[in-house]
């Protein structure tokens, strides 16, 4: 026991979301985000963050859950690296260039509850589980991603992290060796690599980096 107490005083479990929430609270007025003309600070995104974590949560995601996302490098992906696994659950990136039957049985295979995606890939949807809820980014009518994040609470989400090499995401290979293969990724792998893709790429606060990898790909790198 006297154990346990005092190794709760000097270490802290390694994940990637206290990168963001560093940010919003040193670098309050720096932009974070910028997509197409939309731009975001730290705090702002954030907030966003915490809305999709809550929205998840009040649509029954629990511990463990898989969410799915299909979409282009975009907002909605890059706060999904965030607002899901601070839901407690699993993100499922999935690659825009695969084909419905690969994208069917990916969801099938990593058993997604939830998929968001961009309305410009809807069709490749079309062998997913009838039961998957969805929620487009876009597209006309209904309620989307935005309309779910503006009626969601914004009250912050502690995040309670039991276990530092809990799986953070599951990656799928494109493939080109028979069908798609999972890899499960870590809290602290992911938190890891962050901090050495920050290292060689030799970001400073003042930098503004052009992202090109998608996102999809290994979670792009962790550099997300």
């Amino acid at each position: 026991m006297l154990a346990e107490r005092v190794a709760a005083v000097h270490l802290r479990r390694l994940s990637p979301i206290d990168f963001l929430e560093r940010s919003a609270d040193v670098y309050r007025e720096k932009v974070a985000v910028i997509d197409g003309t939309t731009r975001r600070t730290y705090p702002q995104m954030l907030e966003r963050v915490y809305r999709f974590a809550n929205a998840l949560e009040a649509r029954g995601i629990v511990a463990g859950d898989r969410v799915a996302v299909l979409a282009k490098n975009q907002s909605a992906l890059l706060e999904a690296h965030f607002a899901v696994p601070l839901a407690g659950a699993i993100l499922c990136a999935l690659n825009v260039r695969l084909v419905a039957s690969e994208i069917g049985y990916i969801l099938r295979h990593c058993g997604a509850k939830l998929v968001v995606y961009d309305s410009e890939f809807e069709e490749l949807l079309a062998d997913a589980p009838p039961e998957l809820e969805r929620i487009p980014v876009g597209g006309p009518g209904g309620e989307d991603y935005e309309s779910l994040l503006a009626g969601a609470d914004p009250a912050p989400v502690e995040h309670v992290l039991a276990d530092e090499d809990a799986t953070i995401a599951i990656n799928y290979t494109s493939g080109t060796t028979g069908q798609p293969k999972g890899v499960m990724y870590t809290y602290r792998g992911a938190y890891q690599n962050a901090l050495a893709e920050a290292f060689v790429a030799n970001l400073r606060p003042e930098s503004v980096y052009l992202w090109t990898l998608p996102m999809f790909h290994c979670n792009g790198w962790c550099f997300p």
